[in-house]
Order: C-alpha cells, then sequence, then structure tokens
C-alpha cells in the first residue's frame, strides 16, 4: 500500500503519471489515509470485475460469432451457388479470418477427409464473396457429400441451444416458451414449407430475433454497470440489429428470387 513512513507517523500517498514521470500525490494521515486507501481498494475491486466480466463475456460471445461465422458462410455460398442471389456474408468471413483455425468444441465438424475439407472450406469462401466458378463446383461437392447439408441444420440448432440456455439459464419453463415463440416466427416467415434452404434463413432470422431482444433487455438493464460495460453492451446491441436486418433481407431475397422462377417456367 502507499503509505509513507514520516517521522514516526504513516502518510498516504498516490501515484499519478505526469507524461513520462511518475509524480507522488500526498492525501494524508490518520483517518483521511485510511479513507483515501479503502476508496482505492473498492476501485481495484471495481475494476478487476469489469475486466473479468469483459474477457469472460467477449469469451462467450466470440465463441457464438464463430458458430454463426460457420452457418452463413456456407448459406450464403449454397444461396448464390443454387439461386445466384447473394447473401451478405462479409462480416462473417472476418470473424472466421479473426478467429482463425480456433474452432469451439459445440460447433459440429466438416464431416470430410482431410482433402474434400481443404477443398470446401476454400470453395465455401469464394462462393460466399460471389465467385461463379467456385459456386458451380461447390454443388457437385455438395451432392457427393450430402453431410454437409444435415451440418446446417446441426449448426442452426447448437446456436439455439446455447442462447436460449444463455437467456433462461435453468429456467425450463420459459425456455420452452422462449423456444416456442422463436418456432413460431420462424413458421410465419416460411413460404414453401418444402424448401430446406427457405427453413434455414427463417430460422437464422428467428435467431438473430431472439439475439436482439437479449441484448436490448441487457442494456435496458445496465444503468448499473460502469461505461465501459455499457459500451460493449451497445456495441453487440448494433451488431444484432444489423445481422438481423441482412438475415431478414437474405430470406426476402431468396423468396423472391424463386418465385420469379416460377413465373418465368413455361406452361406445361
Amino acid at each position: 500500500m502507499p503509505w509513507a513512513l514520516r517521522n514516526g507517523r504513516k502518510y498516504f500517498y498516490v501515484s499519478q503519471r505526469d507524461g513520462d514521470k511518475v509524480r507522488k500525490i500526498y492525501i494524508g494521515g490518520g483517518d483521511i489515509g485510511r479513507a483515501a486507501e479503502l476508496t482505492l481498494e473498492v476501485r481495484k475491486e471495481r475494476q478487476e470485475r469489469v475486466r473479468t466480466w469483459l474477457k469472460e463475456t467477449t469469451a462467450t460471445f466470440n465463441a457464438l460469432d464463430q458458430l454463426d461465422t460457420e452457418l452463413v458462410i456456407e448459406l450464403s455460398a449454397y444461396m448464390y451457388a443454387s439461386t445466384g442471389f447473394h447473401m451478405d456474408a462479409q462480416s462473417a468471413r472476418r470473424v472466421l479470418k479473426k478467429q482463425g483455425a480456433t474452432m469451439p468444441e459445440f460447433i459440429p465438424q466438416i464431416p470430410l477427409p482431410a482433402t474434400d475439407k481443404s477443398t470446401w472450406q476454400d470453395l465455401r469462401l469464394r462462393a460466399s464473396r460471389g465467385d461463379r466458378e467456385a459456386a458451380e463446383a461447390l454443388l457437385p461437392l455438395l451432392e457427393l457429400h450430402p453431410l454437409l447439408r444435415s451440418r446446417w441444420g446441426d449448426l442452426s440448432r447448437v446456436a439455439l441451444t446455447h442462447w436460449l440456455t444463455l437467456i433462461c439459464g435453468q429456467d425450463e419453463v420459459a425456455l420452452r416458451a422462449m423456444h416456442a415463440k422463436v418456432i413460431e416466427i420462424v413458421q410465419s416467415l416460411r413460404r414453401d414449407t418444402a424448401d430446406p434452404l427457405e427453413e434455414l434463413l427463417a430460422r437464422r432470422v428467428g435467431l438473430l430475433w431472439l439475439q436482439v431482444h437479449y441484448f436490448d433487455a441487457q442494456v435496458a438493464a445496465a444503468m448499473t454497470r460502469t461505461p465501459r460495460e455499457q459500451d460493449y453492451l451497445v456495441t453487440r446491441q448494433t451488431g444484432a440489429q444489423a445481422a438481423y436486418t441482412l438475415a431478414v433481407q437474405a430470406l426476402n431475397d431468396f423468396q423472391t428470387g424463386v418465385r420469379r422462377r416460377v413465373r418465368s417456367r413455361p406452361a406445361g
């Protein structure tokens, strides 16, 4: 502790940086010094709590970002390959680049031999950017490995499970009610109940609706949090809202494109 002994008495000082130098500022002795010491301890504990909260919370949401990244890049690539419509995956590719090869354990692995896995990872990234050659090579690979399509459903279910658990904790009643609400939203968005791609796009809208409401609630309840914590939650809230808007647009683009193709088919 920054106490100094002077003429047999203890006095409390604090250090303050002044450019490249550190100056000691006299506070006082006795009760004044002890009060200042207690204030610094409380401040230090609060700063440590905030650092711990940000570290743990960031790790949680980075892992969930990685999960969504896997899903949105693959859906984007397949949507472009099968329909010619682009689904914005730029932000997802940035997350993938930032996270590197590290994958959270709860993300389903790509069920391919090493050579085909490398090919798939390359093609999906290129196709999600609008590379027509990669998109054309993607469809035969999907036909050869149908488990890749089932993985999209696995990714979607894992993401929903994690977000529901994050929001509802161990409250089984709340979890079932929230799950039912998401399913209701998904079903209301669908136009063709037989189209698996439309279902996955609608599921992602429902999942992001869940995230938007989660962060809205977190921001509304953040009055007792520090400005640093509040800023983090607002940033997450803004990101969730933007992702939700893009997911709705992707679903709308897909449904509009499907209707146009049906109308353009020759009669008979």
